[in-house]
């Protein structure tokens, strides 16, 4: 294991004036040194007062210990002058982290010693690491040998990690329960938490949000256990384009968006579903299952309106041109006259005229920067789509994000 040590420097550094003994920093670094740890850099911060000490000390650790990187650092002026300012020492604190983070890599683990210089620069290091300033750290006690009792270790952590684990834990929690991955990953990998499993659910939740299914499969799809495995399979569809997958994708991250009270997004993501569901019902209506199932929709588009002009005798296609005067592409509008016109799609029709009302919200909020304070029967519109859904396929009992979610809380 390597090493950074960081310390202030004390009065007993290197050695106590009184018998000559071991201070601190001398008597932590020969017990990192005999548990093996490498001890690649030594960063020592004294007060105006023991530059002298700071300097015998540094030359202790070369020639005794063969230690070659130390870097010794005068404090501010202000905290030489007032040794117990607290505010003052954990500035100087900060700074002697940022100078080892130039020298950290993967692995590194800091050495924060809490027993030299005064009461406010020891405790300063347990409180840099509960407020996660050293994620990756050990902060180390040194007892006085005058007043050691039998069966005591003369040397010993006292982190504080346990409890910024938990800080960091009802941080973590509280982002993904609002769905904010990219939140969640960055906290993640900024604790003692960081796990490269969860991080990978943690993007995959991120990529499938955004719709970027190819990028969400290639982050977990490694993985051999079968719920997360389960999760590859979800987006399977997906990654093929499957007209209906879409359509459930889409139900789900409304609801979402609902559920976080962005009505705005909501109403965008209701509009795609509206005009998704609308464009599915004319496939199925209009072309075999097997040319249109994993089908872009302008692949398909004017073959359906060639059929569109055919069907009941053109009886269909006549009714159209009283209302509409453009045949080179189906708008939202002319979908709608075409699902009123046709008895087919009677099952479907109340639903999608409820959330038709909402199309001019949506266009309201795109095409004039309006707002979106509420949403008015958010219950019956949710219901609506999925009442809908539920007529062309299987849905799951559950949003398939709060599954994935409640996987990295069991991990957590």
């Amino acid at each position: 294991m390597t090493t950074i040590l960081i310390s202030f420097v004390g009065t007993q550094d290197p050695y106590s004036p009184k018998n000559q003994q071991d201070g601190s920093i001398i008597t932590l670094t020969k017990y990192l040194l005999n548990t093996q740890e490498n001890i690649k850099k030594v960063i020592l911060l004294y007060t105006q007062d023991l530059d002298t000490n700071a300097e015998l000390t540094k030359d202790v650790l070369q020639t005794e210990y063969g230690i070659l990187e130390i870097e010794i650092i005068a404090v501010n002026k202000e905290l030489s002058k007032d040794p117990i300012n607290f505010s003052l020492a954990i500035n100087e604190a900060k700074k002697g982290l940022n100078i080892a983070d130039q020298y950290w890599q993967l692995g590194d683990i800091l050495a924060l010693n809490a027993s030299s210089g005064t009461p406010v620069m020891k405790s300063a290091w347990a409180i840099l690491q509960s407020a996660g300033y050293a994620p990756h750290s050990n902060v180390w006690q040194v007892r006085n040998p005058d007043t050691i009792n039998t069966g005591q270790e003369p040397v010993f952590t006292t982190n504080v990690n346990t409890l910024k684990e938990e800080f960091d834990r009802k941080i973590i929690i509280q982002q993904i329960n609002n769905y904010n991955y990219s939140g969640a990953s960055l906290t993640l990998e900024q604790s003692s938490l960081f796990s490269k499993k969860v991080d990978d659910l943690l993007i995959y939740g991120k990529q499938r949000l955004a719709f970027n299914f190819n990028q969400a499969y290639s982050q977990i799809s490694h993985y051999q256990e079968d719920d997360i495995k389960s999760f590859t399979t979800d987006i399977i569809p997906l990654r093929q384009n499957n007209v209906v997958a879409l359509l459930k994708e889409v139900y789900f991250k409304a609801c979402i968006k609902l559920e976080q009270k962005e009505y705005s997004d909501f109403l965008i993501w209701l509009f795609a579903f509206q005009e998704n569901l609308l464009q599915y019902l004319m496939r199925r209506k209009f072309l075999n299952k097997s040319q249109w199932e994993n089908s872009k929709w302008k692949a398909v588009e004017l073959e359906i309106i060639e059929k569109i002009k055919v069907f009941d005798n053109d009886k269909l296609y006549k009714h159209l041109q009283k209302n509409h005067v453009n045949f080179k592409y189906l708008n939202r509008p002319m979908m709608m006259d075409i699902i009123k016109y046709d008895t087919d799609f009677s099952n479907f029709l109340q639903n999608i005229n409820f959330i038709e009302k909402y199309a001019s919200e949506r266009n309201n909020h795109i095409h004039h920067l309006q707002g979106v304070e509420e949403i008015k029967e958010q219950e019956k519109l949710t219901k609506s789509m999925l009442d809908i859904l539920k007529l062309i396929s299987k849905i799951p009992e559950t949003n398939p994000f709060k599954v994935v979610n409640t996987k990295i809380f069991e991990l957590l």
